[in-house]
C-alpha cells in the first residue's frame, strides 16, 4: 500500500484539479505541482503527531469521528474546506496547533507561490480528503496501529515530497526535521563516498606522476642527461593516458558502487515498510477478532477470518527473506510487542471450555508463523 498514490489518484479523477485551481484563482499545471506539494506536506505533519502517544491517540479520534462516506463527495468537500483554511475547525488545528499548521502554510505558500491565504485554502480542501484515506487505510486499528501504519508509509511520504520542501517543513515545524531529515541522508552519504572514491582515484594518479618522474631521474646516472627531456616525454606519452584512465574507471566505479548501494538501501526500506504496514494489519485485525470470541458461537464466526489471516502471513514469508538482517531486526523489535498482545488476548480464549479446542489449531498456526518473524520472548 502507498498512501500518497492513493490520495493522488482520489484527486486526480474527474475535475477535481480543475475545480482546486478555480478556487486558488491559477492555472491547473500550478495547482496540480501545488496539490502534489501539499499531500505529503499533511502526511508528514500527521506521521510527525502519530510519533507521540498524546498525538497518536487524538489522531484515532479524528478519524474516528470521520463520516464514512467523506470520500464520496470529494467535489463538496472543496468548497467548505477552501473557507475553513487553516482556522480552528480545521481538524488538523488541533492535532498540529494553530502555529504547526501555520508554520506548514506558510512553508507551502513559499514553495508554491501560492502565499500563506492560498495555502491556507488548499490545506483546507485537502485535509478531509488526505485524514478520510488514512482513516479508511488504517480501519479497524487502534492508535498503535495508526501510527506504525503512517511510520511505514514514512519512505512513501518523504520520497513524494518536492526537493527542498523537505527543509522548508523541517525547520518551520518543530520535530519534523527527524522524520524528513532521513530522505536526505542516504542520498547525501552515497554523494559523498563517490566524491571521496574519486579524490582517492585522484591521489593514485598524482602518486604514479611523480614515481614516474622519480624512475626518469634516476635513470640519468646509467643513461646520460641529454636523455631526461626524452624519458619524461615518453613517460608523459605513456603513463599519463593509463592513469587518467584508471582514475576514471576508480571514480565511476565508486560512483556506480555508490549509487548501487542507495539502490539496494531504497529497496531494503520499501520491503520493510510494505512488509511491516501488511503485517500490523494483519496483527490488529486477528486481536480483534479473537477478543470478540466469547462462546461457541462467536468462535465459529471468526474461525474464517482467522484462517485467511493466517494464510497472508504464509504470503508474507517472501518478503520478510528479502529483507537484509538488519531490517529484520528492527521490524522484530517494532512488532514484538503486537505478537505479546495478541498471545495475551489468545490464552483466556483457550482456557474456556469447547471453545478452546476449536481455536487452538488455528491459534497454534498463526503464532509458529509469527514466530519466524518476532521469536517470542522468553
Amino acid at each position: 500500500m502507498n498512501i500518497i498514490e492513493i490520495i493522488m489518484k482520489l484527486l486526480g479523477s474527474g475535475d477535481t484539479i480543475s475545480k482546486i485551481a478555480s478556487l486558488l484563482g491559477v492555472g491547473q499545471d500550478q495547482a496540480g505541482k501545488a496539490v502534489g506539494a501539499a499531500v505529503p506536506s499533511i502526511l508528514a505533519g500527521l506521521m510527525g503527531a502519530a510519533s507521540k502517544p498524546e498525538g497518536a491517540g487524538l489522531l484515532a479520534s479524528i478519524l474516528g469521528k470521520q463520516d464514512s462516506g467523506l470520500l464520496d463527495n470529494i467535489g463538496g468537500l472543496l468548497g467548505s474546506g477552501a473557507q475553513t483554511g487553516v482556522g480552528s475547525s480545521n481538524p488538523l488545528s488541533s492535532l498540529l496547533g494553530g502555529s504547526g499548521l501555520g508554520a506548514i502554510a506558510g512553508a507551502l505558500g513559499k514553495f508554491t507561490g501560492l502565499g500563506d491565504s492560498g495555502s491556507g485554502k488548499l490545506l483546507g480542501m485537502l485535509t478531509p480528503v488526505v485524514l478520510g484515506a488514512v482513516g479508511k487505510a488504517s480501519s479497524g486499528l487502534d492508535a498503535g496501529g495508526i501510527a506504525n501504519m503512517l511510520l511505514g508509509q514514512k519512505s512513501n511520504i518523504t520520497s513524494a515530497l518536492p526537493s527542498g520542501l523537505g527543509s522548508l517543513l523541517g525547520s518551520a515545524v518543530p520535530g519534523l526535521s527527524n522524520f524528513l531529515g532521513d530522505a536526505t541522508g542516504a542520498a547525501s552519504q552515497a554523494a559523498s563516498a563517490a566524491t571521496g572514491a574519486a579524490q582517492a582515484a585522484a591521489r593514485t594518479a598524482t602518486a604514479a606522476a611523480h614515481q614516474a618522474t622519480h624512475q626518469a631521474e634516476k635513470a640519468t646516472s646509467s643513461i646520460g642527461k641529454f636523455l631526461v627531456p626524452l624519458l619524461i616525454a615518453g613517460a608523459a606519452l605513456f603513463l599519463l593516458p593509463k592513469m587518467c584512465s584508471k582514475a576514471g574507471d576508480k571514480a565511476a566505479d565508486a560512483a556506480k558502487g555508490a549509487k548501487d548501494a542507495v539502490a539496494g538501501a531504497a529497496a531494503a526500506v520499501t520491503d520493510s515498510t510494505a512488509f511491516t504496514g501488511d503485517l500490523t494489519k494483519i496483527l490488529s485485525t486477528a486481536t480483534e477478532a479473537i477478543g470478540s470470541i466469547k462462546d461457541e458461537a462467536s468462535a465459529t464466526a471468526a474461525l474464517p477470518q482467522l484462517q485467511e489471516l493466517t494464510a497472508k502471513l504464509g504470503g508474507l514469508k517472501a518478503l520478510w527473506s528479502k529483507m537484509p538482517a538488519a531490517a529484520q531486526a528492527v521490524v522484530g523489535s517494532q512488532i514484538s510487542p503486537l505478537i505479546a498482545k495478541l498471545r495475551e488476548v489468545i490464552q483466556p480464549v483457550l482456557a474456556l471450555p469447547v471453545v478452546g479446542d476449536k481455536v487452538k489449531p488455528i491459534a497454534d498456526e498463526m503464532l509458529t508463523a509469527l514466530a519466524a518473524f518476532a521469536p517470542a520472548q522468553p
